[in-house]
């Protein structure tokens, strides 16, 4: 029996993303594909590409398909299993019903509820409105490694470390040197002198 071919080629093509819009790449892309979901051009069940293939169909990077899925997998609009692929839930979450000032209001409680846990938790004193979400741990480091740093800046990372941290530095244009964890202090400031005075010629 010849293996059934899921329709993912074709639903790629149809995805437009642009690149001149102040909205981030793996936004549109989350925003097609639920538009998609919700209107059954995706209908429930139906497989989707790994993040690389539909990183390449598109001809963005994979970072942007991992966001974009991930944020829809946080929604409950998708699935994802090792081993086994990424296809549409077989039931949409119910937030699909809420309308605009519902979604506004979850997202305020939100905040609210990461403000006061970050101050118990972390002795982080912040307001609500200072909470940012994002849809995945690397989308946050590279909007902090941009806000942050400027071009050609030094940054230190911890070796052995996360690789995504390199990848988010490198898309800001800084530099990264790697530091050993069991270093001394006294090494950690002979170091970052040493850096400093390299970066300076």
């Amino acid at each position: 029996m010849a293996k059934r071919r899921h329709r993912v080629p074709q639903i790629a093509a149809d995805i437009a993303l642009n690149r001149a819009l102040s909205k981030p790449l793996h936004r549109q892309l989350y925003d097609r594909l639920c538009r998609a979901i919700l209107n059954r051009q995706l209908p429930p069940g139906q497989r989707l590409p790994s993040t690389r293939d539909l990183a390449n169909e598109l001809r963005i990077s994979r970072n942007t398909a991992s966001n974009a899925y991930e944020q829809l997998c946080a929604e409950g609009y998708i699935e994802r299993r090792v081993g086994h692929g990424t296809w549409v839930a077989c039931e949409l979450p119910e937030p699909f019903f809420f309308t605009h000032e519902s979604r506004q209001e979850s997202a305020s409680l939100l905040r609210e509820a990461i403000a006061s846990h970050v101050s118990i938790s972390r002795g982080v004193h912040c307001q609500a409105e200072q909470v940012l979400i994002v849809p995945g741990a690397q989308t946050a480091l590279d909007m902090a490694a941009r806000i942050l740093l400027n071009p050609g800046e030094l940054a230190w990372i911890e070796d052995p470390g996360y690789p995504g941290t390199q990848q988010a530095l490198r898309n800001a244009g800084a530099h990264h040197v790697w530091v050993l964890l069991e270093r001394s202090a006294w090494e950690y400031s002979r170091r970052m002198r040493k850096n400093k005075e390299t970066c300076k010629r």
